[in-house]
Order: C-alpha cells, then sequence, then structure tokens
C-alpha cells in the first residue's frame, strides 16, 4: 500500500513538474520573440544613428556655415531699407494710419 501512494505522488509531481516546464518554455519562447523585436528596433536606431552623426560632422565641417556678421550683410543686402520703408510707407497710406510712416521716405503720391 505504501509503495502505491508513492508512485501516485510521484506521478502527481512529475505532471506537476512537465506543466512547470512548459509554461516556462512559453515564457522563454516569449521572452526571446521580445528580444528579436528589440534587436531589429535597436538596428534600425544604430543606423539612424550614424546617418544623424554624418550628417553632424558633414554640417559642422561645411562652408556654408555662416557667421552672425555674414547672415547680417545678406540680409542687408537682400532687404533694402530704403525699398522696405517705402513699401512699408504705401502699406501705412493706403491703410490710413501714416504717423507710422518713417518721416525721411517721401510719401507716395495720391492717385
Amino acid at each position: 500500500m505504501e509503495v502505491s501512494v508513492i508512485r501516485k505522488a510521484d506521478s502527481d509531481t512529475v505532471g506537476k513538474v512537465a506543466q512547470a516546464v512548459t509554461e516556462q518554455a512559453r515564457q522563454l519562447e516569449t521572452v526571446a520573440s521580445h528580444v528579436r523585436e528589440h534587436e531589429g528596433k535597436v538596428e534600425v536606431l544604430e543606423g539612424r544613428t550614424e546617418t544623424l552623426k554624418e550628417q553632424v560632422q558633414h554640417k559642422a565641417e561645411s562652408v556654408n556655415v555662416y557667421s552672425t556678421d555674414g547672415v547680417d550683410g545678406m540680409l542687408r543686402a537682400f532687404y533694402n531699407r530704403e525699398e522696405m520703408d517705402a513699401l512699408l510707407s504705401r502699406i501705412w497710406w493706403r491703410l490710413g494710419d501714416v504717423s507710422k510712416a518713417p518721416s525721411s521716405t517721401p510719401r507716395p503720391p495720391t492717385r
């Protein structure tokens, strides 16, 4: 009788252990799939990082990087002060707010 009880206990234990091993194997497969997924993402991020590094290095070494003084000079040449004053004076004149017009700029003729 004792032997049959021990065998029954062993078979119950073996069944529980087999079930636990199966559950752990399932969890391990889930973890492995997550790892594979993240490996792909890491590869994409590494590629993007290299691209950004190259772009930043190219920009830092570029001849087309302008100083503040250089940009100010380009903008002054592009937006001529007299032309801008004349344009704004015409806008203010059309809106009827002539008080904002600069005093050095001649007023546009009336039509």
